[in-house]
């Protein structure tokens, strides 16, 4: 997450991606066998600007149940 920040104040935006065929694109990318991927990280400039992102609080969804 803290990459991403530094990706951001750079000027660029990235998105993590799991669960994508990594076997596929350490076959591409002539990787070696010995590495073990879990996340893919696309950095570049976005097309448009996204829309802010509002988190509720947890008080909102949640119910304590004594």
């Amino acid at each position: 997450m803290n990459l991403m920040h530094v990706i951001r104040a750079f000027g660029y935006d990235s998105v993590p991606m799991r669960g994508v065929q990594f076997d596929n694109i350490m076959y591409y990318l002539h990787l070696p066998q010995e590495w073990v991927p879990i996340l893919l990280l696309p950095v570049g400039k976005a097309d448009k600007v996204g829309y802010r992102h509002v988190r509720e609080s947890a008080e909102q969804f949640t119910t304590i149940i004594d």
